[in-house]
């Protein structure tokens, strides 16, 4: 299941949705919404295990909003923790020190 934030249009109100089929379902309906679209989607992945089987529902239940007629938003506007995948950092670090990439080759 994926959770989103979206707006219908440019200045309208930011609400919870998910990602289902090419549409976005709308689920202010069953979540608590907060002072911010943050905090809402916090309440969301905080209740996350209670709130799934309304969502679920609702989303088997709805036809949703075509997706191309919302503009989705980052579903963490300010997120705590930004985690990167190291993998290229272990290649650099098994070449020898005096060892540098050919031309055209990616390190």
């Amino acid at each position: 299941m994926k959770l989103v934030l979206f707006q219908t249009l440019p200045n309208a109100e930011i609400r919870p949705g998910v990602i289902a089929d090419s549409a976005v379902v709308d689920i202010s309906a069953v979540v608590n919404k907060s002072h911010t679209p943050q905090l809402t989607m916090q309440g969301i992945i905080d209740n996350f295990e209670h709130l799934r089987p309304a969502l679920e529902k609702l989303v088997r239940e709805s036809t949703g909003l075509p997706i191309d007629q919302v503009r989705l938003l980052p579903p963490l506007p300010r997120p705590g923790k930004i985690l990167a995948c190291i993998a290229n950092y272990w290649e650099h670090a098994q070449r020898e020190p005096h060892e540098h990439p050919r031309h055209g080759e990616l390190g």
